[in-house]
């Protein structure tokens, strides 16, 4: 009798130590899961796209995007409602890519995006992702630059080049997408070294040309609600479920 009591003593302590184990590797992955994750859009962030980017395959196509004119949204209609601006578009990416493409949000109104498509139909993803944004957000367009990576040189190079693409799209329009081979090396100033070399998770450009106010504010128009705006009655209206844009 007293062996089938120990016996049972036992079992009870190996379950309970399983269970508690259990507890705790899955409190672990919960916090490993939230110190790679982007608390407003539930994108990735800087530590995990780094992660991305020490493994990322040749041939895959890097983009930095961002949102034209982010400072006067938030200057004219607030925070709440620009924090719901990037919400939405990170739901559009998430929305818009192919499971094996990856999304993160680099910081403020910035992301990067790690596509395996082909290099001839890149500006057609994009152009369909531009297009499905302009259905929610028609007032508020974004501008992106990409890069194809390659063998020969690091990860953070690539999105460097991805990034001065993208500073060639804000300061010849914005609202367009222009890759790495078009860009117009002698027409702007180039980043300084230190910036062309950072690793991921350093800024990417601090003074582009996008800081400075741009002319909706001299004109003293305040931009008015779209389709995927917060209404007067403080309802804001969803983003449409939108199909795959990489196939």
């Amino acid at each position: 009798m007293r062996l089938v009591v120990v016996a049972l003593v036992w079992v009870l302590v190996a379950e309970v130590l399983a269970v508690l184990t259990a507890r705790q590797r899955s409190a672990l992955c919960s916090l490993n899961a939230a110190a790679r994750t982007d608390a407003l859009t539930q994108l990735d962030n800087r530590r995990a796209l780094h992660d991305h980017l020490t493994s990322v395959a040749a041939g895959t196509v890097v983009v930095v995007c961002d949102l034209d004119h982010f400072k006067v949204v938030n200057d004219t209609r607030g925070h709440l409602y620009g924090d719901q601006v990037l919400a939405d578009f990170a739901a559009v990416l998430s929305e818009a890519l192919r499971p094996d493409d990856h999304a993160a949000r680099y910081g403020g109104e910035e992301f990067v995006l790690l596509l395996h498509a082909d290099e001839r139909a890149v500006p057609a993803v994009l152009a369909r992702l531009r297009q499905r944004w302009g259905l929610a957000y028609p007032a508020i367009t974004f501008s992106s630059g990409w890069a194809i990576h390659t063998e020969s040189r690091q990860a953070h190079t690539t999105v460097g080049a991805a990034d001065r693409a993208l500073y060639e799209a804000k300061t010849s329009g914005r609202n367009r997408d222009i890759r790495e081979a078009d860009t117009a090396r002698v027409s702007h100033p180039p980043h300084s070294a230190a910036q062309a070399s950072a690793p991921p998770g350093g800024p990417l450009h601090p003074n582009r040309a996008d800081r400075t106010t741009p002319s909706v504010m001299t004109t003293g128009r305040t931009p008015t609600p779209t389709a995927g705006a917060i209404t007067a009655a403080g309802h804001h209206r969803p983003t449409p479920v939108l199909e795959d844009i990489s196939s």
